[in-house]
């Protein structure tokens, strides 16, 4: 599918299922929403049911970040040439 090849995960300590459902879940958030907070919203939704609360997703052109993170639940990717940043982590 051409949305997987869009993105590019930079830093990961997940599991490899978790990270397997984390590119799936970003590239279908993508392929059928526009908005930021709506794609961030879908995937913490799906997270928060397949892998138990509480996670946090932040997805955006340009943000500074410091997260305190449970060990293994941590991912940081970028999607379409760096165009745009998803981090997602529990806490």
């Amino acid at each position: 599918k051409m949305s997987s090849k869009l993105l590019k995960v930079q830093v990961v300590d997940m599991s490899e299922d978790m990270r397997r459902a984390a590119e799936e879940q970003i590239s279908q958030a993508f392929d059928n929403y526009a908005r930021e907070d709506i794609i961030a919203n879908e995937i913490k939704k799906f997270f928060d049911k397949q892998f138990d609360p509480s996670w946090n997703v932040i997805v955006g052109k340009n943000f500074g970040s410091h997260v305190i993170n449970q060990t293994k639940c941590y991912m940081f990717a970028t999607y379409r040439n760096d165009e745009m940043s998803i981090l997602m982590w529990k806490s």
